[in-house]
């Protein structure tokens, strides 16, 4: 599966019914290689996990924002996800306002995906993030879906709640909005990462 930094402190975001019966979970990618990641906050309603990275390193600030607005019907949008052990690009549009069953949490999107790609970011032009690509639901209805930016930033409130640490500091600044695609693929890719699950 995939997942990708919302935060410097070591936040990250992946699918919960990824992790979901994991004794141990890594998270890797070119630039910091494999990192033990824990569990601080599980929204199943929502498919959504929050994982803190525990190896000690240094993470760069994220060059995106979480879209606080929702997206327009028809807007270009992409991802980044980990369908194989490199990272793979995708990019599509925004199908419709309203996921499964008009599920008003998540939007419709064209983006082909497979199944490591659940947990991975979607974006739109401007390298703002818009959502989270959404798994269990993509496979069932033969569909693609990626939960809100809107309700993602309502479940790291939560989480904060959950982890008893420092309230998590998301990303101010877009860093990457006047990047052509490729100059922001190359900063993102930093931020996306392979989540590998151990089970005892």
């Amino acid at each position: 599966a995939t997942g990708f930094l919302i935060s410097s402190q070591g936040y990250v975001i992946t699918s919960q019914h990824v992790i979901a019966k994991a004794d141990s979970v890594y998270i890797q990618n070119e630039k910091y290689g494999s990192l033990k990641a824990v569990v601080v906050h599980s929204d199943p309603v929502n498919d959504v996990s929050v994982l803190k990275i525990v190896t000690p390193v240094k993470i760069q600030p994220v060059p995106y924002t979480l879209s606080e607005a929702q997206a327009d019907l028809a807007e270009d949008v992409y991802t980044l996800g980990f369908p194989r052990e490199e990272v793979v690009f995708g990019e599509g549009s925004i199908s419709s306002l309203t996921g499964y069953r008009a599920n008003p949490n998540a939007y419709q999107i064209s983006v082909p995906v497979n199944p490591g790609n659940s947990g991975g970011p979607l974006l739109n032009k401007q390298g703002d993030l818009i959502g989270m690509i959404s798994g269990v639901q993509t496979q069932a209805a033969g569909a693609t879906f990626a939960i809100k930016s809107t309700v993602l930033k309502e479940i790291l409130k939560d989480s904060v709640l959950d982890s008893l640490q420092a309230p998590i500091r998301l990303p101010k600044t877009n860093a990457i909005k006047n990047s052509n695609r490729v100059q922001q693929v190359k900063k993102l890719k930093e931020c996306v990462f392979l989540v590998n699950v151990y089970k005892n």
